[in-house]
């Protein structure tokens, strides 16, 4: 799966750089690079928390909503840092242990990922910010286009 990733990354930045040269949607390095930026953060969010089976419409949603409305220092977007941190901690890394050891010849029953403090709405939600926190630095210190970012990403995300 790694090395779908890896080609799929390469083949969008690829097709990004050929584009910007040609009649293509880019107008310049800038666009095509955010558009490249875009899949590749897409897909690596999109892959990596595949096992969660998240719905990828409120992921996208609240990234978008983050990067219009979100505050990096707000009380409101610490406390989810934290409580998806802690999601990790109790949840999916019990669940990917016992997920792993499944693979063997035993049978392992998997943890409940979900309960009524993390539901899988809520979980969606705070992956959403943080990534919308993660371009809003890479606009702050790399000039991206968001709108060409914000392109990539859903294309990322349509990716099967």
């Amino acid at each position: 799966m790694k090395k779908t990733l890896v080609v799929l990354t390469a083949f969008a930045a690829l097709v990004a750089t050929m584009s910007c040269g040609g009649a293509g949607k880019f107008k310049s390095d800038v666009d095509s690079l955010s558009y490249a930026i875009g899949v590749d953060m897409g897909l690596n969010a999109k892959f990596s928390v595949k096992d969660l089976e998240l719905d990828n419409t409120i992921i996208l949603e609240n990234m978008k909503d983050f990067i219009e409305n979100g505050d990096l220092e707000s009380e409101e977007f610490k406390k989810e840092m934290m409580d998806m941190q802690k999601f990790q901690y109790t949840k999916f890394m019990p669940y990917m242990q016992a997920k792993m050891q499944q693979n063997d010849s035993t049978q392992v029953e998997l943890p409940s990922l979900y309960d009524e403090e993390f539901t899988r709405e809520k979980i969606a939600s705070y992956i959403g910010h943080s990534m919308g926190a993660d371009a809003i630095g890479l606009k702050t210190n790399s000039g991206i286009s968001m709108p060409f970012f914000n392109e990539g990403m859903e294309d990322a995300f349509d990716v099967e």
